[in-house]
């Protein structure tokens, strides 16, 4: 069947994707249509056709499938917030775990052992983090769907703790009565970018105006007018945001009431949340995740643990044992004060957090005498960079714990380290954001294990003209790879030399003096150590 623009077509919806819209197919071509349920049979409006796909709309419902329950947000279908209000949460997880094996095999080429998604015991108002654009009459809005245009927000959010939503209705009522200029993202002009709200266990609220300025004018009569109809705020600031970015929060803030930042708990981790640190938006289910990765992890007291991209350092706290030597390592840098303070307040003698980026960081901890045996990584969506899987293949961790908010960018990383090395010894999906199409992730690897993966053969020594180590790698890739990292040219005397200092066993003759009188120059140290590198990278130490 050819389908052109317009068109209505008769369709079953038979899955759901990846971004929440049904999926139908004719004669093999599939058909997208949002806001339908796996089970529908509708009548579709064709509104897009490509080579390849088309989109659709509903045009009318032949039978409902059995999934579907009442919408209960009065801006569900322009919201961008929620994609399944429209049926039961048993069905939005069965979507969420299905979608996840399905992304590491079409993605990461990767099959494994399917556990039921762990889910979250709250449903609704678990958010303790709103960023909320405004309008250009100072509403708190919400973003549509696919864009930057506005929608504004209900009275009651369903996904957002009650109090931010009423917070955030209060605060945009007090700035109409100064007359602030909302931000326009086209001209970039205008003062007020964001409010921006957070809540702590205890009720306690923090407030951020987010500004495309340097001052907030009126800031002290705002103050007042805040802090006299609004219970339980901790803290307000202003965070100065004037790039032309959809980045939310600037990295200058400034305090103009109150405390710098949220107290709060987390998995019973006194934490200070400030507003560019990063803290998982679902307390509760946070724990059901934690409580994974520690399990994964088994670390011990004797462990050595590295925990990239930490944040305010709490996985690596929860799940490492006070005794075990832990580093984390973070770029920001009031995550990374956060992070110090917790392991301060818990006596946690054997903790070292370091700002900066994760690649850099890692360059200096693989010239270290340290071993880290068990590493844990919670990149950003865009997951792990290769010289970071790099890096971490040349530490060879015995265990290697992944937690991420993006399958897609998680099974890219997954296979990158299957292919080397590594075998996936669990992965499962975890609901950390109800209602919506994202979905937090939690795997395990381990090193492949020699003893199963070995042939028995006989090997007359004498016939072997390389070591185990120097066959890791050829001079020509260890030139190569330091050429690309340090950008400059090392010889194969130098990294002759450079092996014999390490005790790697040099082949007879070869690129060495005949005799101890003989004279050759001394490798420079910055060659030696970018050498060094290069075998930690290729496991030839």
């Amino acid at each position: 069947m050819i389908m052109k623009k317009n068109d209505i077509v008769t369709l079953t919806i038979d899955n759901i994707s990846t971004d929440g819209n049904g999926v139908a197919h004719i004669d093999g071509f599939p058909v997208f249509v949002p806001f339908t349920a796996v089970g529908d049979v509708i009548d579709a409006k064709i509104v897009k056709v490509k080579s390849n796909l088309a989109y659709g709309i509903i045009d009318g419902m032949i039978s409902p499938s059995p999934d579907r329950v009442a919408v209960d947000c009065p801006v569900f279908r322009k919201c961008g917030g929620c994609a399944y209000r429209h049926i039961s949460y048993e069905a939005e997880l069965k979507i969420k775990e299905d979608n996840f094996y399905s992304t590491l095999r079409r993605i990461g080429h990767i099959e494994c052992e399917r556990h039921p998604i762990l889910h979250s015991s709250i449903v609704d108002h678990y958010r303790n983090k709103g960023e909320f654009p405004v309008n250009e009459t100072l509403d708190a809005c919400l973003y549509s769907r696919r864009s930057h245009n506005t929608v504004p927000m209900p009275d009651d959010c369903l996904i957002q703790d009650p109090r931010i939503t009423e917070a955030a209705h209060i605060v945009s009522n007090v700035l109409k009565d100064f007359s602030l200029m909302p931000y326009d993202e086209k001209t970039g002009k205008g003062t007020l970018r964001h409010i921006y709200i957070r809540s702590n266990h205890a009720g306690s609220l923090y407030i951020c105006l987010v500004i495309n300025n340097t001052y907030l004018p009126d800031e002290n009569k705002i103050v007042s007018e805040l802090l006299s109809k609004i219970d339980n705020i901790d803290g307000i600031s202003i965070n100065i945001n004037k790039q032309n970015t959809n980045v939310i929060i600037g990295k200058e803030s400034r305090v103009i009431w109150g405390n710098p930042a949220l107290d709060d708990l987390l998995c019973n981790l006194p934490v200070n949340v400030y507003p560019p640190s990063f803290l998982q938006v679902n307390r509760s289910c946070t724990e059901v995740l934690y409580l994974k990765v520690k399990e994964l992890a088994n670390i011990s007291s004797s462990d050595h643990v590295l925990d990239l991209y930490c944040g305010m350092g709490t996985i690596g706290l929860y799940a490492c044992d006070k005794s075990t030597h832990l580093t984390g390592v973070e770029i920001v840098p009031e995550a990374v004060s956060t992070a110090k303070e917790i392991s301060k307040k818990l006596n946690y003698k054997n903790a070292e957090f370091i700002c900066g980026d994760a690649e850099k960081i890692l360059s200096d901890i693989l010239r270290s005498d340290i071993h880290y045996n068990v590493v844990i990584t919670d990149p950003p969506r865009k997951g792990c960079s290769q010289s970071t899987l790099d890096s971490i293949l040349a530490m060879s961790p015995d265990r290697l714990v992944m937690v991420s908010c993006n399958p897609a960018t998680l099974a890219r990383d997954l296979r990158y380290l299957i292919d080397r090395g590594y075998t996936l010894e669990y992965a499962v999906p975890v609901d950390m954001f109800p209602r919506t199409v994202h979905v937090e992730t939690v795997c395990a690897l381990s090193k492949l294990s020699e003893a199963k993966h070995h042939i028995n053969i006989q090997v007359d020594m004498d016939e072997l003209d390389l070591t185990a180590a120097e066959s890791k790698a050829t001079y020509e890739e260890i030139q190569a790879w330091v050429q690309e990292k340090y950008g400059f040219h090392v010889s194969y005397l130098n990294i002759a030399k450079t092996k014999r200092k390490c005790g790697i066993i040099e082949r007879i003759n070869y690129n060495l003096p005949k005799s101890d009188n003989s004279k050759s120059p001394e490798t420079p140290k910055e060659k030696e150590d970018a050498i060094i590198d290069a075998f930690k990278h290729f496991q030839m130490i």
